[in-house]
């Protein structure tokens, strides 16, 4: 991909690469997220496919629909994300992608004079964005622990309290409405907050850090 902002006029070399190792790896865990963020943004995106007005197949058996999906995937790398602030592609290359449209342009005034001034434009630019996108994740996290717990916390439990843990099973040819779905009684071992408590089944069993919903 081009560059829209900083373009290198000669390869780098090793050296040059190997130095870009350490803020890109940086760059890298911030785009990474857990298997259930990667199961609502994969809702996400049906649920964009399904509602859209344009037509993601152009035959009645719909056995084109891959042919549709680049552009999509392509408008979804160019907008800007709700929580960081930047397009996917800003966190992880350290520049915006360059677009048909761009190239009517030309190429940009201030394109880098060296390799040197390439790494160095572009390892500045991956810090700023990394320090950026943290400390708007950081908020985001705190803004979304604090809505669920607000509707968390409606009852509480004391030192000594035996609960029942909500922890649905599903067991293969069993119907999952007719199973169980919470287990124990456990007792409250000790209350570290609000919202999360310390429990445990029995005196020689393990004990469990849980979270008040749970219980």
């Amino acid at each position: 991909m081009i560059s829209k902002s900083i373009i290198a006029k000669e390869p780098l070399t090793g050296m040059q690469m190997l130095s870009l190792e350490d803020p890109v790896k940086r760059a890298v865990k911030i785009v990474q997220m857990p298997y259930e963020c990667r199961n609502r943004r994969n809702r996400h995106f049906r649920e964009i496919l399904t509602t859209t007005n344009e037509p993601w197949s152009s035959n009645e058996k719909q056995t084109d629909w891959d042919t549709h999906l680049p552009l999509f995937l392509l408008a979804y790398r160019i907008s800007g994300h709700e929580v960081t602030g930047f397009i996917p592609a800003d966190v992880l290359f350290g520049r915006t992608l360059r677009l048909q449209c761009d190239i009517l342009f030309g190429r940009p005034n201030d394109t880098p004079s060296s390799p040197n001034e390439y790494l160095n434009n572009l390892e500045a630019r991956l810090e700023s964005v990394r320090a950026f996108a943290r400390e708007r994740i950081k908020w985001a996290s705190y803004r979304i622990k604090t809505r669920y717990n607000s509707g968390a916390i409606g009852h509480h439990f004391k030192k000594g309290d035996q609960v029942w843990m909500y922890n649905p099973k599903r067991r293969r040819d069993l119907s999952p409405k007719l199973q169980q779905n919470c287990e124990g009684p456990y007792t409250i071992v000790k209350k570290l907050n609000d919202v999360i408590y310390r429990i445990q089944r029995s005196p020689n069993a393990k004990s469990k850090v849980i979270h008040i919903y749970f219980l």
